[in-house]
């Protein structure tokens, strides 16, 4: 029988949990509250499968498994970079000086105050000063623009994030912190994808019609893909407004399995790092994670980015030649942007 062929939902006893310090927002409702308690140990679940799998270079006793995750995202010198956020991401759950909040629609509302400028911004005035600075503080972490237009109900923006960093240093210090803000859309239940708990489908399967790692969307998955920008900490800590070394390309909309696939192939063309790009790092580990939990079943290798529900196998993602050059067109658009916004 197949690693993934569908079998009775099994009663799961979940063990206590120790104590993480991901910490959800008191104003989070109970539901949210409750998909993220699954989700905060889903993550770090997730995250060491490709801790475990980068150390032995394997994935249970396949060298086959391992290479069919890791090489079509990344190319060979792009291992320590993967590893350390891999790492950075499991600490994150226990690291007691590095504080992550994360923040439901319902709370946002209530931390978020737009600036008109300049220049105009959205500040995040939850943020705790562990500097000795006094008075009203000039700089809070802050997103580009109005809270309002970048999420404003848009399902497509299911989450963000802000990363604490030091705009005075021994006066104004947030770098101890992070927060990262789901909307309503994070939590809801999307027929194109397969929103159960991740554990649940390594337990009981992939379900027909959602056996790509793209089809896999939970809150589980955004929330990891969030914990990635801020594993990756910022490329200048010091700067008013420093930017995620770990970003989503360069205009923010690289995401997916297949994409990923087609900038490491191409790097000359695109000068994209996928190994510093979220939701490549999010698939690598997914991949690591989705794997038969009886380990006398073969690991699966995921190097379509789809396999055989019935069988484990890999499975080739029927798409057209013109998908491809569409998508090739698109990333060609974005480094040609790219290059002109940052020359």
């Amino acid at each position: 029988m197949g690693p993934f062929v569908r079998t009775p939902l099994l009663l799961l006893v979940l063990a206590l949990q120790a104590a993480s310090f991901i910490v959800i927002d008191r104003r989070c409702d109970a539901s949210e509250k409750g998909a993220l308690e699954i989700a905060i140990r889903e993550t770090k679940e997730i995250a060491q499968a490709a801790v475990d799998a980068m150390n032995a270079r394997k994935i249970g006793n396949s060298e086959e498994a391992y290479k069919g995750a890791y090489d079509p995202l990344f190319g060979a010198g792009a291992y320590p970079n993967v590893k350390g956020v891999m790492e950075k991401v499991v600490s994150l759950h226990d690291d007691q000086g590095f504080g992550v909040t994360v923040y439901c629609k319902g709370g946002m509302d209530q931390i978020f105050a737009f600036v008109p400028g300049p220049p105009e911004r959205t500040e995040d005035r939850d943020f705790q000063n562990a500097g000795k600075g006094e008075g009203e503080r000039k700089v809070y972490p802050a997103f580009a623009g109005n809270y309002q237009q970048i999420f404003g109900g848009d399902k497509s923006n299911l989450a963000a994030n802000l990363h604490g960093y030091t705009p005075e240093p021994g006066k104004f210090d947030f770098a101890n912190q992070a927060h990262i803000y789901l909307t309503k859309g994070a939590f809801e239940i999307d027929p194109k994808y397969d929103s159960r708990p991740v554990k649940t489908i390594r337990e009981s399967g992939l379900s027909t019609g959602h056996s790509q790692l793209d089809s896999i969307q939970s809150t589980t998955t955004i929330l990891l893909h969030e914990l990635m920008h801020v594993a990756g900490g910022l490329r200048d800590p010091f700067k008013q407004r420093p930017g995620n070394r770990i970003r989503d390309g360069p205009d923010g909309l690289l995401y997916d399995w297949k994409r990923c696939v087609i900038v490491a192939a191409n790097w000359d063309r695109f000068q994209i790092k996928t190994e510093e790009t979220a939701d490549c790092l999010m698939k690598f580990a997914l991949a690591c994670y989705l794997q038969p939990p009886n380990k006398d079943n073969a690991p699966t290798c995921w190097n379509l980015g789809n396999v055989d529900p019935n069988t484990g196998k890999p499975a080739k993602i029927e798409e057209t030649g013109a998908w491809i050059k569409r998508s090739l067109e698109v990333m060609d658009a974005r480094a040609r942007w790219h290059a002109r916004a940052f020359r």
